[in-house]
């Protein structure tokens, strides 16, 4: 179970089932808006991206939504701000945010997290995981620019715990990797791994696929454990 504090109140939460806090079972708003190309669903304390941030949605009409910004990217919106916006115009701000996201993802191979299907996954890897990069000294800078615009901060914090800029002396490419403990049988089936460049080694999974730990870096993961990260982004 998992209690969470929103707008005031209290909810107590057990796997999809919502409750109050007097434990009366709690049905959350949803709408769908549906476009000439596209469907966005939004659900009550959900959250989603817009032009100005992260939004955490309060509550839902038919035609409107009330929003808290929990991260707010541009002005005038700031952190905390509560506002109300018509579902159709956010629907499609959704819409084409996922549009330019796809194709930024495609653009630059990067391995697709969004969707709550992986939330499981980057929990977990968040939880108990760990990333190491491995670079040859001729392409090390590269990556260290790329980290930089990606993550927010120089991946040289993490020489010693995670990142290795001079590991491939004989080779050209980079290696991402992430380190991921076995989960149980239920857990298991709950990763979203890609198809190429995973192994097991005794109780670890080894993910040595470039496109995916981009992906992890995308979703605000760092090199090296990342437990004790605020900025991560999990349901999208």
């Amino acid at each position: 179970m998992d209690i969470r504090e929103i707008a005031g109140k209290t909810y107590v939460i057990d796997g999809d089932q919502w409750y109050d806090e007097n434990l009366n079972p709690l049905t959350r708003k949803s709408t769908t808006f549906k476009g000439t190309s596209f469907a966005v669903t939004f659900t009550q304390f959900e959250e989603y991206e817009n032009y100005f941030g992260r939004c955490l949605i309060l509550d839902i009409t038919e035609e409107s939504l009330t929003v808290r910004y929990i991260r707010a990217d541009k002005a005038p919106v700031r952190d905390g701000l509560v506002a109300t916006y018509p579902v159709a115009a956010q629907a499609k701000t959704v819409a084409n945010a996922q549009r330019t996201e796809k194709a930024e993802l495609d653009r630059t191979n990067t391995y697709d997290f969004t969707g709550t299907d992986s939330d499981f996954t980057l929990l977990w890897i968040a939880e108990n995981g760990k990333i190491d990069v491995t670079c040859a000294p001729h392409s090390a800078d590269n990556f260290r620019a790329y980290y930089q615009a990606t993550v927010g901060h120089s991946a040289d914090d993490h020489i010693g715990d995670g990142f290795n800029p001079n590991g491939h002396t004989d080779r050209w490419g980079n290696t991402l990797q992430v380190h991921i403990p076995m989960p149980d049988e239920d857990g298991l089936k709950g990763l979203t791994l890609p198809e190429d460049g995973v192994r097991v080694d005794g109780g670890t999974i080894i993910v040595s696929n470039n496109a995916y730990v981009r992906g992890l870096f995308r979703k605000g993961f760092e090199i090296g454990h990342n437990v004790e990260n605020t900025k991560l982004q999990m349901a999208s």
